[in-house]
């Protein structure tokens, strides 16, 4: 209803407006229809303001649900790496570029936790039964770094460790997560 009343009903009203100004049937005084034209710029501006700040609002919670949606990949992590062995990386990118943004589970033996030079990330390296390593970015989401860190830095090497996460990116020897989520520690 909005962009409806947008598109048509207020430029036929304004234009009806400008028209009757214009040929002045009522035989307004300039000052009449100076004042009428302040009016009108006046209240067109505030239904204009109030019609951008909805559909802003109305724009923030489609990509807050957008945000919240989760599309998890069935795919095991050493395939979507085998992809780029047996390609260029060009043609390896193309055919990845479906999986980036998606999200994931992997599971694997905590290899090393250190924080990022700005304090705002916790890296985790996880290497999946001997088989190959992926490195796991857990970026500041939900949580501040310095409670991630305080979870995994009690994590010894070696432990097994469950996380699910975004695909960031793909190559032939590391699949790299963004905000990621620990999900279990044995």
């Amino acid at each position: 209803m909005t962009v409806f009343l947008e598109k048509y009903i207020i430029p036929i009203l304004v234009g009806l407006f400008v028209i009757v100004l214009a040929a002045n049937p009522m035989h307004f005084s300039w000052l009449q229809r100076g004042a009428s034209l302040l009016a009108s710029l006046v209240l067109g501006g505030f239904v204009s303001w109030n019609l951008t700040r909805r559909n802003k609002k109305k724009a923030s919670e489609i990509k807050t649900e957008m945000k919240e949606e989760r599309i998890f990949v069935s795919v095991a992590p050493e395939d979507l790496m085998k992809i780029h062995k047996g390609h260029t990386e060009i043609q390896a990118n193309k055919l990845t570029a479906s999986y980036i943004g998606k999200w994931i589970k992997v599971s694997g033996t905590v290899q090393n936790v250190s924080k990022s030079l700005d304090n705002q990330k916790v890296y985790v390296s996880l290497d999946d039964e001997g088989s190959s390593i992926f490195d796991y970015f857990f970026e500041q989401m939900a949580f501040s770094s310095d409670q991630w860190l305080e979870r995994l830095e009690i994590i010894p090497r070696g432990h097994h460790m469950t996380v699910i996460g975004q695909i960031d990116g793909i190559d032939s020897h590391r699949l790299s997560l963004v905000n990621c989520e620990l999900i279990d520690v044995a």
